[in-house]
C-alpha cells in the first residue's frame, strides 16, 4: 500500500528538485515546479518531462543523472537531520 501511494505522489520530491535548481541559480524554480504540480498529478512521467526540459535548458549531466535516480522511495529530505536532533525535544 505505501509503495503504491509513493508511486502515485511524485510531488513529494519537488522540494528536492527546487533545492537542486536553486544551487545552480536557476530562475524561478519554485514557480516552475508549482506550474507542473499544483492542482494536477505529478508522477514519474511528469518528472521525466521536467528532466528533459532542464537538460535542453543546460542543466549539467551530473545533476540530470541525480534527478533520474530520484524517486519518492529514496528521497529523505532533511529527515535524517531531524532524527538526529529529536532527543532535545523529548
Amino acid at each position: 500500500m505505501l509503495k503504491g501511494d509513493l508511486d502515485s505522489h511524485y510531488e513529494v520530491i519537488t522540494e528536492a528538485v527546487q533545492t537542486m535548481l536553486r544551487k545552480y541559480a536557476w530562475e524561478n524554480p519554485y514557480e516552475l515546479l508549482k506550474e507542473m504540480s499544483r492542482g494536477r498529478q505529478f508522477n514519474k512521467d511528469s518528472l521525466n518531462s521536467l528532466i528533459e526540459k532542464l537538460k535542453k535548458e543546460g542543466l549539467n549531466d551530473q545533476e540530470i543523472q541525480k534527478l533520474r535516480e530520484l524517486t519518492p522511495h529514496n528521497y529523505l529530505g532533511n529527515a535524517s537531520q531531524m532524527a538526529k536532533t529529536i532527543r532535545q525535544y523529548l
